[in-house]
């Protein structure tokens, strides 16, 4: 997984080496571990992802956000507050009622056919995706699984679960109704508003720490509302997309790239390119 970083002009000599990404141990109250021992990575994080916009605007943002979570998902809501707390600054809510930037992912059997492998990349230019990213195993009652992610964040975006299954989160397409951005944005915003669902990196969270396996995971994302997420264990034709109320069962590898997002409940559409690599 990889955060896109502009390459460097030519003649401007050696790219800079990658930075080192910290591997945690941690319990069932990973979010708050996590952000004890990482407190400097968030505050570095949300100062330079935050940097060209308004401290005002980021406030705003944190309110709704906190009143949405209030509204509809009380369960994470404590949870979050104590992080905000910790924090003592802005952001801590938005945070982690966004999950644009997990928006690529493939899936598919490996070369050799023996196993299936999910691959991730994060193609969104926000500032320190990769930079403050840190590698956290979990131990939970379903057993370990490892994910990547970020100090302060409580949602999964990707993450494998050894002996069960793994998956990855993606964000949606924004349906288009007027064809101007912000204005489009304010619309699917305000759908989002008056949906109680999980938001998906909530939902994967609890995949992760109930489901025993495959088929359950399968069916705990089937029977909510995921937006977009590929799934698979490491047998070769265990290999799950959903989005919306469908799934897709799938073999040979397929890769999805978002081209049109259809209203809620009807699904989206996707570009299906089989046996390609990212």
């Amino acid at each position: 997984m990889a955060a896109r970083q502009d390459k460097p002009a030519v003649g401007a000599g050696p790219e800079p080496a990658l930075p080192e990404i910290p591997v945690l141990h941690v319990g069932p109250d990973w979010p708050n571990e996590v952000l004890d021992r990482e407190l400097d990575r968030v505050h570095a994080l949300l100062t330079e992802s935050s940097g060209r916009i308004p401290q005002l605007a980021v406030r705003l943002a944190d309110v709704i956000s906190r009143r949405w979570l209030k509204r509809w998902h009380e369960t994470y809501l404590d949870e979050i507050d104590r992080i905000s707390a910790r924090i003592a600054r802005p952001g801590a809510y938005f945070l982690n009622v966004s999950y644009e930037w997990g928006c690529t992912t493939s899936a598919g059997p490996s070369p050799d056919l023996r196993s299936a492998r999910l691959m991730r990349t994060l193609d969104w230019p926000d500032r320190g995706l990769g930079r403050y990213l840190v590698a956290v195993r979990v131990e939970s009652a379903t057993g370990p699984w490892l994910t990547l992610t970020w100090p302060g964040y409580t949602g999964v975006l990707q993450a494998v679960a050894p002996g069960r299954f793994a998956a990855a989160l993606n964000q949606a397409p924004m349906e288009r109704t007027t064809g101007l951005y912000l204005t489009d944005w304010l619309f699917n915003r305000f759908g989002v508003w008056r949906r109680p669902h999980l938001t998906p990196a909530l939902l994967l969270r609890q995949v992760l720490e109930r489901a025993s396996n495959f088929h359950e995971a399968k069916s705990m994302l089937s029977n909510t509302r995921p937006r977009q997420g590929q799934l698979n264990t490491a047998e070769p034709d265990d290999i799950c997309r959903t989005f919306a109320r469908w799934q897709i069962r799938l073999a040979p590898a397929a890769n999805f790239e978002p081209t049109h997002a259809a209203g809620p409940g009807r699904g989206c559409f996707h570009r299906i390119s089989r046996g390609a690599g990212l």
